[in-house]
């Protein structure tokens, strides 16, 4: 006798959602339930804790071979690996990052094979997930970090806006001058160390020095992109006096003012 597709209207699934035998595929009983009810991938994954490429997923294989589809396929004999058709898919959900229910900020081998496991039914070593990541064109990077009150928004106003009003407003007030653009930061450098995690034998001592020391100092630097003029002062204190003690003789030395 053919085995019969289970598939029916939302009462349905809502009656087989609280048998004990569908109890580890509620979620993406859920997720097809939704998907009748007219609501976009993308809503379902919000709504879920999932990225849209997981309901998508889920209900196409709910179309296809019903409630039963919607199980991890048998991992009986070689382990599954991610199917082609998911791959674009997968590659979206590592490239936008962690979700806020994936409890991370950033990607590692071990957690990665768990969403490949638990998001795909895909089954993979720690070894098989670097390769397939590498084959994928991902590499493992350290993340270049930004400040929390980072507005790419009000740079862009800045950078196309503001700026180049007033380059032209000093201009127009100095039409015989030539104007240049500069740019200044400051930057401070301390005396405690960082220590590094490393490969070590278990059971050996394993101890390196840390400095612990509070003496700072500021290095305070200024560019022109355009040139490559620039210039350089070194203090051990970060004020709007120290800056100027900088600024005075640099506008003398380069601009003659």
């Amino acid at each position: 006798m053919a085995k019969q597709l289970l598939k029916g209207p939302i009462k349905y699934l809502i009656k087989m959602k609280k048998k004990n035998k569908y109890r580890k595929i509620r979620e993406r009983i859920d997720a097809v339930i939704l998907r009748k009810q007219k609501k976009s991938f993308s809503n379902i994954g919000d709504e879920l804790g999932h990225p849209p490429s997981w309901a998508h997923q889920w209900y196409e294989r709910y179309l296809e071979a019903g409630i039963e589809g919607l199980f991890n396929l048998s991992k009986s004999g070689q382990p599954k690996k991610l199917d082609e058709d998911f791959e674009a898919g997968f590659i979206g959900r590592l490239a936008n990052g962690p979700l806020e229910s994936d409890g991370v900020t950033s990607w590692n081998s071990v957690i990665i094979q768990n969403i490949l496991m638990s998001e795909y039914g895909a089954s993979y070593s720690i070894s098989g997930v670097k390769n397939l990541l590498r084959r994928l064109g991902f590499s493992y990077t350290k993340p270049r970090p930004k400040h929390e009150k980072n507005d790419p928004n009000a740079m862009k106003t800045w950078r196309e806006e503001t700026l180049p009003a007033f380059y032209d407003e000093v201009q127009s007030e100095n039409p015989k001058k030539k104007i240049e653009v500069w740019y200044q930061d400051e930057a401070r450098f301390g005396e405690k160390t960082r220590i590094n995690s490393t490969w070590q034998l278990k059971g050996a001592k394993n101890e390196v020095v840390k400095q612990l020391g509070f003496r700072t100092t500021y290095l305070y630097g200024a560019v022109n992109p355009l040139t490559g003029q620039h210039s350089g002062f070194v203090c051990d204190e970060c004020s709007t006096e120290v800056t100027n003690i900088y600024l005075d003789p640099m506008r003398i030395s380069i601009f003659g003012i």
